[in-house]
């Protein structure tokens, strides 16, 4: 999970947003990367969870680390020196897209969004993204959703999604 709005915005959708992935997998590891979670209110926030024994920890993101060793490397050097225009669109939105694919890429695991509420276990699905519009007459998708991502560590969709993000980024 990422977060990369102030503290105080995560509420009561996103505490149950974490709720409902410990009462699916009360065994999961989640880690949220986020600069404002990892924080003593950050934690304070998250003890409640980890008071019952779950397993749940946040984590500034270290986006030098993450992004080693893809396309992401060199869009990210290029974003820092003033050359990759932002466009329009909240570049944090922009950097937690590309961090959620630099992150399951590197590691491997699942992604949910923090206002995703889980109802069933994902032990099933492998290599798995979610699709946001289907042809009712064709049954083909035509829009991925990136909110629910299960992928195995270094598999080459997400070596593309992220190759495909720093060649042809359009913050707009």
């Amino acid at each position: 999970m990422t977060w990369i709005s102030p503290l105080k915005a995560f509420g009561v959708r996103e505490l149950l947003s974490v709720e409902s992935m410990f009462k699916s997998h009360r065994e999961a590891c989640l880690v949220i990367v986020s600069k404002s979670m990892d924080s003593d209110t950050g934690t304070q926030i998250l003890n409640p969870f980890v008071k019952k024994g779950f397993r749940v920890t946040a984590s500034a993101p270290d986006f030098k680390y993450i992004f080693k060793g893809t396309h992401a490397e060199s869009w990210f050097q290029k974003l820092k020196e003033g050359n990759v225009n932002p466009g329009e669109v909240f570049l944090g939105q922009n950097l937690s897209n590309l961090l959620r694919l630099a992150l399951l890429y590197k590691f491997g695991g699942a992604y949910i969004e923090a206002d995703v509420v889980v109802l069933k276990i994902f032990s099933k699905l492998r290599n798995t993204i979610g699709a946001l519009n289907l042809d009712p007459r064709t049954g083909e998708w035509s829009r991925l959703n990136n909110a629910v991502l299960v992928f195995d560590k270094k598999h080459p969709l997400l070596f593309k999604f992220i190759q495909e993000f720093a060649l042809t980024f359009d913050g707009n």
